[in-house]
Formats: C-alpha cells, structure tokens, sequence
C-alpha cells in the first residue's frame, strides 16, 4: 500500500502595495506617466524583456488604460509567445505569463469580441485558467447579444417520473441550446441544502450533460430543474420523485371462523397479495381491502408487496388452531432490498396484556449495522380501534383498524452514522391511550470510507486563531481555513492534524500543494498546487477566478474559493467499478458511468464485500466493505467505461469493487 501525503501551504502575491488583502490599491502611476520605468513597482528593475512589458501590460490593465497594454501586450509576445505558470524570469525565479490571455482581455473591453475570442482559445489550448474560460464565456455573451440569435434551452431527461426504492438516485439528462447552456440548478427545499443546488459547470456549452445524484428519504419530491443560456433566458421543467422503501400496511379488521378480512395500504400505487401462496391478486390503488379464507388446516399467511418489491407478511394461522390453547402466535415480518431479514417470529400473549402491544421481529437491538436504511418490521394491537401507528414520527397508518387484530407493518427508517434510536409510537381509542416502544442500533462505517483511504492534506503552515494575531492574518487564515472545510466535508480528503496544532509533517518528500491568492483592484485568483511523487512524478494544478466589486470583497472570496474546491473536487471524483473478468495476472473492471473516472496518477482501492451478521439473531445486518489493497490502473477505456490492472501479487478476483481513494 502507498501512503500519500499532501501538504498545503497559503501565501499571497501581488503589487507591492497590498498591505492588506482587503484594501484596495490607490491609483498607480502608470496612469499618469510616460517614461517606461515607472510602470514597475519600485525597486524592480527593467530589462526590457516579455516579462517587464507583460507586467507594464498588467499595470495598465489596472488602471483602465487599455490601448497602451494591448501596445506592451504586443511587445511581450514579440519577445515570448507562449502561455506558462512556471515561466522564468531574471532573478533566478518563476512567474505567471499569460500574455494571449490578457490580450484576450483587453481586446474585450476594447470592444474587439471576435479578435478577442481568438486570443483566449489560443490562450486556453496552451495552458487553460479559470480567468480564459470566464472572459471567453463574456466575449461569446456579447457577440451573441449583437447577433439577437433568439433561443431557449431545451431539458431533456432520462425520466420525468422517478419510483425508486434505490438509497441513491441519480437525476440524469441534458440541457441543450445554440446559446449555450451556462447554468443548471435543481430547486427542493427539502432535498438540497438551502433548498437549490447548482450545477457546477466550469465553462457554457451547447450541451450539458448532468446527472447529480442524491440520498433522499422515503416521500415525495417534485423537482424543478432551471437551465439558463449564455444570453440570460430560461427554461424550466419538472422532474416528480417518489421513494419508497417500506412494504405495505396489513391491517386486520376482523376474523370470522372461516374467513379474514382487512385493508392493505402503501404510499405507492399498485399493491399485490396472495393467501398461502395462492393465485396473486392486485389493484393499481394505494389502498384496497381484502377478504380471504384459511386453508382448511388452519394455516393463513397472507403477503403484500408494492409494485417495487417491498414486501409485508403476516402469519395469522394460529388465530384458527384448536381453542384449547392458552396463547395465540402472531406473526408480521417484510422485507426489501435494502434489509432481507423475513424470518417469521412468535408472540406469546396472555391474559394480562397492556391496552396497546407493540412487538419488533428480528431487530439487532443495541448493535452495529452496516446500513443506509434498516427495515423496522412487526405489529401493533389494541383491543379497541388503532388511530395512528408512527416511526420517527412519521406516521404509517392510512386507514383505522377495528382492533383486537393486529396492524402489520415492514418499514424502512434511514440511518446516521453512530447512534440511532428510533421510536414507535401507537394511538389508540380516539387517542386516548397510547404507547411507545424505543429501539436502538449502531451504523457504522465501511472500512474503505475511513480516513486511512482518503487523501491526507498535510498542512505545512499552522492556523493562528488566537488574538494576538493581527486582522490580516486572520483574514488570511480564515479562508484557508475555508479552503481546507470545504475539501473536507466532500469526504474525499482528510486532515491530518488539528487546525491549531503546529507539528505539522512538514518534512514528507513529493507532496507539496501550495495556494496563493492574487488581488488586483477588481479580480481575485486562488491557485492550488498538488505535487505527486507516485506512482511517477506529477504536478496537478487547479485555478480559479472572480471578478468582484470592491464593497463585496468578501462575499468574492467565498465564491472564488468554492470554485476552486469544486474543480479540486471534479478531478478527484471518485470512481466505483468492479472486477469482471481475471486472465493470468491482468484484472479487467467495469466503471459506473454515473460516478467519476479513473486518473493514471491517481490511486485505486480494490475492496471485497463481507456480509455482517447479528450476534442476537444471526441474521444480515448489511455489509462492510474490506481493503484488499492499492493499485495504478494499467490503462483506461473511458469510452467503453472499462480500466485494466497489473495483479502482480494475485490479490483481485472476480466479484472485487475497484473504488477511487
């Protein structure tokens, strides 16, 4: 196994007067001057070289005086042509150089889009920067607004109506216009964080492809998904979700001696059943109500399932054994696919019994799972009607029951790592009684998801939060700090000390991320380095840009340093796959095209499934997932969403996960 570290230093560049990241510069003189030498900072000698004319073309820039950095623009070119963020300059250093680009720039606030659209694709084919993409996005915006070409985007999904039972579900399709499509965003306030996500999209394109996914909760969610052109019109269309994971609701409203009757209830249209394995009867209803007869030996075990699989059982046949007996066995247990655990269990009910009783089959009370959801199986009776059976406060119950027979259910109930205790809670006799039973168990996470298997970020400069800082490091620290949360909270990368520890691990070879953070008057840019040593050495680096009023300056930094952590992010997606096929020592896998795609200079975990049992009931509780071990890809096949590993060691097989560190 390789162990990877990064380490992550913050420092900022720029002219000499920035004192202070968040006090903007006076006017410079260049707009004031003739002579040459006073467009330099002081105490920076000029040379007459590409890098002195590209600084004076910057200054200009600056200062708005546009016709005179094109001029010098044009004078670095002649000496250098070529875009660099490692270009080398006098005094033994390295700088930025990106003169296509600046003209690009100059060229658009000059007024000279087509010209200025040619710079910035050059620009852009020899070294792309967030800043070429952004202007080259407005240079496109203003020809086609002289153009009028009048359009609306088109959306196009995979599917309006979602019915699912998945812990997952992706969004997927398109959005498509000659305009180009510049923004998409999805709008539920209770499935997105502040009630909207918005697609990253890093440049406009004719056609965006999307497919977000998310873990949503049992309901249903109607979705509303803009999409926006180049030329600021929209369009809009609705995408209507609906997850269940539960089996129907049996409740029985009375048993007479040669024959039941009752309700079946689900928060889906379409419920099947069957008595005793018989013929299957179904309706396109959410509710219908059934009437049935026992075997003549006795025997009645009625199931219902929803048009997704989700299923419920209830084994009344002790109802109608000899009357002789003391007790009657009742029995409920369901299932999905999420939960298989369907063992029928057995209740012993004297004479002395509470108003109201709840029995839980099979549940692994008190002890760790390695599930999303779990199914919370049984039933309740009271002898007087049942008004409302609910879990976690969610209520299950469609109709009332007549009492005396048990309400059945098989429910599936999310679940948070750590800790989860949910609670059953049961109305009855126009809710003058009630009665509440509390279950608790332990998720836990698969070992490929702990922090082992992550990216470390190695932080090389310590935060300063204490006092007796001063406010620029503050600032300083607070947005790296926001940096390094936002990296964070992905869960694609771990921090390997605390903010406000200063042993940092500064001393591990190969891996380097340097950031810095440039401000001009009316622009910011964040810059992140990543240095790889292995499998062979590499450099990655991720930039990003904004263009900001001076009275938001702050509200610019966020926006720019989450731009930044979603291009870090885009190319660390992780990917999933698995081993299909093994000749000799080569492993070949097949990858998920809905998760992100392998890198050479990216490690791959290869994991195996151990299905966990219950130490109470022996029965699946889910499945960890086991590091096996750590690999390159020997070569992609993005196309055919396929890669090929070298298994020198004989550790893969067929069956294994390939799945992105």
């Amino acid at each position: 196994m390789f162990f990877h570290f990064f380490s992550i230093v913050l420092s900022l560049c720029g002219c000499h007067y920035l004192n202070n990241i968040f006090k903007l510069p006076e006017p410079c003189d260049c707009c004031m001057m003739d002579t040459e030498k006073v467009f330099l900072p002081k105490n920076v000698p000029f040379l007459g070289d590409h890098d002195d004319y590209y600084r004076c073309a910057k200054l200009h820039i600056q200062c708005g005086s546009y016709d005179k950095a094109l001029h010098y623009l044009n004078k670095a070119l002649a000496e250098r042509d070529e875009e660099s963020g490692m270009a080398y300059v006098h005094g033994m250093h390295y700088t930025f150089y990106y003169p296509h680009r600046e003209k690009g720039v100059v060229l658009y606030h000059l007024g000279e889009y087509d010209a200025a659209l040619q710079e910035l694709n050059m620009s852009l084919s020899k070294e792309p920067t967030d800043k070429a993409v952004i202007y080259k996005d407005k240079v496109r915006k203003k020809i086609l607004s002289l153009k009028k070409r009048h359009s609306v985007p088109i959306i196009e999904l995979d599917q309006d109506v979602i019915v699912s039972s998945n812990e997952s579900i992706t969004l997927s399709g398109q959005a498509k216009d000659i305009n180009y499509i510049s923004r998409i965003s999805f709008k539920n306030s209770k499935l997105f964080s502040g009630g909207i996500y918005n697609l990253f999209i890093s440049q406009a394109r004719t056609i965006i492809y999307f497919n977000p996914t998310i873990v949503p909760d049992e309901g249903t969610y109607d979705v509303e998904i803009t999409a926006h052109n180049l030329v600021d019109q929209t369009s809009v269309k609705y995408l209507t979700l609906h997850v269940d994971r539960s089996g129907p609701v049996i409740s029985i409203l009375s048993v007479n001696r040669n024959s039941v009757t009752g309700i079946l209830s689900d928060a889906t249209h379409g419920i099947s059943w069957c008595v005793n394995n018989s013929s299957v009867r179904k309706t396109d209803l959410k509710q219908t109500k059934f009437h049935a007869t026992p075997h003549e030996n006795g025997q009645f075990i009625l199931k219902a399932w929803d048009r997704l699989g989700n299923k419920t059982q209830a084994d009344l046949s002790s109802i109608f054994a000899t009357k002789s007996k003391a007790y009657t066995n009742m029995t409920a247990s369901g299932e999905s696919i999420i939960s298989t655990d369907a063992t029928p269990f057995a209740i012993k009910r004297t004479n002395r019994k509470p108003p109201i009783v709840i029995e839980i089959e099979n549940f692994p009370e008190n002890e760790s799972v390695w599930l999303e959801s779990i199914q919370v199986k049984g039933f309740a009776q009271s002898d007087y009607s049942i008004e409302s059976i609910s879990i976690n406060n969610k209520n299950i119950l469609n109709t009332t029951t007549g009492g005396r027979y048990p309400v059945c259910f098989s429910q599936s109930v999310p679940l948070h790592l750590g800790k989860n205790t949910i609670l059953i809670a049961v109305n009855s006799k126009n809710n003058q009684l009630s009665q509440t039973k509390k279950i608790i168990c332990f998720r836990e996470p698969r070992q490929i998801d702990l922090p082992d298997h992550k990216y470390p970020l190695n932080l090389l400069t310590p935060f300063k939060m204490m006092s007796t800082v001063n406010l620029q490091e503050k600032k300083q620290n607070f947005f790296r700090r926001l940096l390094y949360e936002y990296l964070v909270e992905n869960g694609r990368f771990n921090i390997l000390h605390n903010f406000t520890q200063s042993n940092a691990l500064a001393d591990v070879s190969g891996y380097v991320s340097i950031t810095k953070m440039a401000e001009t008057k009316v622009e910011i840019t964040m810059i992140l380095r990543f240095s790889i040593s292995i499998p062979s050495t590499q450099v990655k680096y991720f930039d990003a840009y904004c263009i900001c009023q001076s009275n938001r300056l702050t509200e610019c930094y966020e926006i720019v340093t989450k731009r930044l952590v979603n291009f870090v992010l885009k190319y660390y997606e992780r990917c999933r796959g698995q081993i299909v096929q093994k000749n000799g020592n080569m492993l070949k896998a097949n990858l998920d095209p809905r998760f992100g795609e392998p890198k050479f200079i990216l490690p791959l975990n290869l994991a195996r499934r151990k299905k966990m049992k219950s130490l109470r009931t022996g029965l699946d509780v889910g499945y960890d997932l086991i590091f096996i071990a750590e690999f390159f890809p020997h070569s992609i096949d993005i196309e055919n969403h396929s890669l090929l590993n070298k298994d020198t060691l004989s550790f893969g097989r067929v069956g294994d996960e390939v799945i992105g560190r």
